[in-house]
Protein backbone atom coordinates (compact mmCIF):
# COMPACT_ATOMS: atom_id res chain seq x y z
CA UNK A 1 0.00 0.00 0.00
CA UNK A 2 1.03 3.60 -0.51
CA UNK A 3 2.20 5.65 2.47
CA UNK A 4 -0.57 7.37 4.39
CA UNK A 5 -1.68 10.56 2.68
CA UNK A 6 -0.68 9.41 -0.83
CA UNK A 7 -3.03 8.19 -3.56
CA UNK A 8 -2.53 6.32 -6.81
CA UNK A 9 -4.15 9.16 -8.73
CA UNK A 10 -1.69 11.56 -7.16
CA UNK A 11 1.24 9.67 -8.70
CA UNK A 12 -0.19 9.61 -12.21
CA UNK A 13 -0.14 12.10 -15.04
CA UNK A 14 -3.45 13.71 -15.99
CA UNK A 15 -3.61 11.43 -19.03
CA UNK A 16 -3.20 8.29 -16.94
CA UNK A 17 -5.63 9.55 -14.30
CA UNK A 18 -8.29 9.91 -16.98
CA UNK A 19 -7.41 6.53 -18.48
CA UNK A 20 -7.61 4.86 -15.07
CA UNK A 21 -11.01 6.43 -14.38
CA UNK A 22 -12.30 5.23 -17.76
CA UNK A 23 -11.03 1.68 -17.25
CA UNK A 24 -12.59 1.42 -13.80
CA UNK A 25 -15.88 2.88 -15.02
CA UNK A 26 -15.96 0.34 -17.87
CA UNK A 27 -15.75 -2.43 -15.27
CA UNK A 28 -18.27 -0.79 -12.92
CA UNK A 29 -15.66 -0.06 -10.27
CA UNK A 30 -15.33 3.05 -8.14
CA UNK A 31 -12.58 5.51 -9.21
CA UNK A 32 -10.94 5.13 -5.81
CA UNK A 33 -10.83 1.31 -5.70
CA UNK A 34 -7.04 1.19 -6.17
CA UNK A 35 -6.18 4.61 -4.77
CA UNK A 36 -4.55 3.27 -1.60
CA UNK A 37 -2.25 0.94 -3.54
CA UNK A 38 1.04 1.22 -5.36
CA UNK A 39 0.89 1.26 -9.17
CA UNK A 40 2.16 -2.32 -9.59
CA UNK A 41 -0.71 -3.68 -7.47
CA UNK A 42 -3.28 -1.72 -9.44
CA UNK A 43 -1.72 -2.97 -12.69
CA UNK A 44 -2.04 -6.61 -11.65
CA UNK A 45 -5.60 -6.08 -10.48
CA UNK A 46 -6.62 -4.35 -13.70
CA UNK A 47 -4.87 -6.96 -15.85
CA UNK A 48 -7.09 -9.62 -14.30
CA UNK A 49 -10.36 -7.79 -14.95
CA UNK A 50 -10.79 -9.00 -18.57
CA UNK A 51 -9.87 -12.54 -17.51
CA UNK A 52 -12.65 -12.51 -14.91
CA UNK A 53 -15.07 -11.04 -17.43
CA UNK A 54 -14.25 -13.88 -19.83
CA UNK A 55 -15.20 -16.33 -17.03
CA UNK A 56 -11.75 -17.85 -16.70
CA UNK A 57 -11.08 -19.21 -13.20
CA UNK A 58 -7.92 -20.31 -11.41
CA UNK A 59 -9.59 -23.64 -10.58
CA UNK A 60 -9.45 -24.57 -14.27
CA UNK A 61 -5.87 -23.41 -14.71
CA UNK A 62 -2.90 -25.63 -15.49
CA UNK A 63 -1.37 -25.19 -12.04
CA UNK A 64 -4.54 -26.34 -10.28
CA UNK A 65 -4.97 -29.30 -12.61
CA UNK A 66 -1.35 -30.42 -12.28
CA UNK A 67 -1.54 -29.95 -8.51
CA UNK A 68 -4.62 -32.15 -8.23
CA UNK A 69 -3.01 -34.83 -10.40
CA UNK A 70 0.19 -34.73 -8.37
CA UNK A 71 -1.73 -35.01 -5.12
CA UNK A 72 -3.74 -37.98 -6.39
CA UNK A 73 -0.45 -39.74 -7.20
CA UNK A 74 0.94 -39.06 -3.74
CA UNK A 75 3.81 -36.99 -5.08
CA UNK A 76 5.77 -34.46 -3.05
CA UNK A 77 5.28 -30.92 -4.34
CA UNK A 78 7.51 -27.90 -4.01
CA UNK A 79 7.78 -24.48 -5.61
CA UNK A 80 10.56 -22.70 -7.47
CA UNK A 81 9.30 -19.44 -5.96
CA UNK A 82 7.03 -18.31 -3.14
CA UNK A 83 4.10 -15.93 -3.69
CA UNK A 84 5.93 -13.42 -1.49
CA UNK A 85 8.96 -13.54 -3.76
CA UNK A 86 6.86 -13.15 -6.89
CA UNK A 87 4.97 -10.13 -5.56
CA UNK A 88 8.25 -8.75 -4.24
CA UNK A 89 9.58 -8.57 -7.81
CA UNK A 90 6.89 -6.01 -8.61
CA UNK A 91 7.20 -4.24 -5.28
CA UNK A 92 10.94 -3.68 -5.76
CA UNK A 93 10.49 -2.00 -9.14
CA UNK A 94 11.15 1.75 -9.13
CA UNK A 95 7.97 3.82 -8.92
CA UNK A 96 8.40 5.22 -12.45
CA UNK A 97 8.65 1.67 -13.83
CA UNK A 98 5.53 0.65 -11.94
CA UNK A 99 3.66 3.58 -13.48
CA UNK A 100 4.85 2.59 -16.97
CA UNK A 101 3.61 -0.93 -16.28
CA UNK A 102 0.19 0.34 -15.19
CA UNK A 103 -0.04 2.49 -18.33
CA UNK A 104 0.90 -0.48 -20.51
CA UNK A 105 -1.75 -2.67 -18.89
CA UNK A 106 -4.48 -0.07 -19.26
CA UNK A 107 -3.73 0.66 -22.92
CA UNK A 108 -3.64 -3.07 -23.78
CA UNK A 109 -7.14 -3.81 -22.43
CA UNK A 110 -9.04 -3.22 -25.73
CA UNK A 111 -7.17 -6.06 -27.44
CA UNK A 112 -7.29 -8.44 -24.47
CA UNK A 113 -10.26 -10.49 -25.73
CA UNK A 114 -8.53 -11.25 -29.04
CA UNK A 115 -5.25 -12.04 -27.30
CA UNK A 116 -6.93 -14.43 -24.88
CA UNK A 117 -8.42 -16.36 -27.78
CA UNK A 118 -5.02 -16.51 -29.48
CA UNK A 119 -3.37 -17.65 -26.24
CA UNK A 120 -5.84 -20.53 -25.95
CA UNK A 121 -5.27 -21.52 -29.58
CA UNK A 122 -1.47 -21.48 -29.36
CA UNK A 123 -1.39 -23.20 -25.98
CA UNK A 124 -3.80 -25.99 -26.94
CA UNK A 125 -1.80 -26.75 -30.11
CA UNK A 126 1.58 -26.61 -28.38
CA UNK A 127 2.85 -23.66 -30.42
CA UNK A 128 5.32 -22.44 -27.82
CA UNK A 129 7.10 -19.91 -30.01
CA UNK A 130 3.93 -18.04 -30.99
CA UNK A 131 2.56 -18.33 -27.48
CA UNK A 132 5.68 -16.90 -25.91
CA UNK A 133 5.89 -14.16 -28.54
CA UNK A 134 2.31 -13.14 -27.80
CA UNK A 135 2.82 -13.22 -24.03
CA UNK A 136 6.04 -11.24 -24.19
CA UNK A 137 5.34 -8.84 -27.06
CA UNK A 138 3.88 -6.17 -24.78
CA UNK A 139 6.91 -6.15 -22.51
CA UNK A 140 8.17 -2.76 -23.62
CA UNK A 141 9.77 -2.03 -20.25
CA UNK A 142 13.32 -3.46 -20.13
CA UNK A 143 13.51 -3.40 -16.31
CA UNK A 144 10.36 -5.51 -16.06
CA UNK A 145 11.41 -7.94 -18.75
CA UNK A 146 14.71 -8.46 -16.98
CA UNK A 147 13.14 -8.95 -13.56
CA UNK A 148 10.09 -11.00 -14.56
CA UNK A 149 11.60 -13.10 -17.33
CA UNK A 150 15.36 -13.30 -17.76
CA UNK A 151 16.45 -13.22 -14.12
CA UNK A 152 13.92 -15.87 -13.16
CA UNK A 153 14.72 -18.07 -16.16
CA UNK A 154 18.40 -17.99 -15.27
CA UNK A 155 17.62 -18.83 -11.65
CA UNK A 156 15.38 -21.73 -12.62
CA UNK A 157 17.99 -23.11 -15.02
CA UNK A 158 20.53 -23.03 -12.20
CA UNK A 159 18.08 -24.89 -9.95
CA UNK A 160 17.63 -27.52 -12.66
CA UNK A 161 21.39 -27.86 -13.04
CA UNK A 162 21.79 -28.51 -9.33
CA UNK A 163 18.84 -30.92 -9.25
CA UNK A 164 20.25 -32.99 -12.10
CA UNK A 165 23.22 -33.90 -9.90
CA UNK A 166 20.84 -35.80 -7.58
CA UNK A 167 19.12 -39.15 -8.19
CA UNK A 168 15.45 -39.56 -9.06
CA UNK A 169 12.98 -37.93 -11.41
CA UNK A 170 11.32 -34.54 -11.12
CA UNK A 171 8.58 -32.85 -13.16
CA UNK A 172 8.83 -29.07 -13.45
CA UNK A 173 6.04 -26.84 -14.74
CA UNK A 174 6.55 -23.19 -15.67
CA UNK A 175 4.58 -20.70 -17.73
CA UNK A 176 4.92 -21.04 -21.49
CA UNK A 177 6.29 -17.49 -21.79
CA UNK A 178 9.48 -18.76 -20.14
CA UNK A 179 10.08 -21.47 -22.74
CA UNK A 180 10.83 -19.55 -25.91
CA UNK A 181 13.19 -16.85 -27.10
CA UNK A 182 16.82 -15.98 -26.54
CA UNK A 183 16.38 -15.68 -22.77
CA UNK A 184 14.33 -18.84 -22.25
CA UNK A 185 14.98 -21.47 -19.62
CA UNK A 186 16.32 -23.77 -22.33
CA UNK A 187 18.67 -21.07 -23.58
CA UNK A 188 20.22 -20.73 -20.12
CA UNK A 189 20.41 -24.52 -19.82
CA UNK A 190 22.22 -24.65 -23.17
CA UNK A 191 24.84 -22.24 -21.81
CA UNK A 192 25.38 -24.79 -19.04
CA UNK A 193 25.82 -27.55 -21.66
CA UNK A 194 22.52 -29.16 -20.62
CA UNK A 195 20.33 -30.54 -23.40
CA UNK A 196 16.57 -29.87 -23.19
CA UNK A 197 14.94 -31.58 -26.20
CA UNK A 198 11.38 -30.71 -27.17
CA UNK A 199 8.75 -33.46 -26.88
CA UNK A 200 5.43 -32.84 -28.65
Amino acid sequence: MLPKGETLHGHLSKEDQELLDKVLKDYNLAPSVFDAYEPWFAAIGIANLPISREKFTAANGVEAQLGAKSKSMGQVRDALETPEYQLGIFDRLPRKVQIKYLHEVMTSLPKMHTELQQLIKYWSTGNVDKLAALINEDEQIPEMTQALLYDRNRSWAEWIRRRLSKPGKVFIAVGAGHLAGTGSVQAYLAKMKISAPRVQ
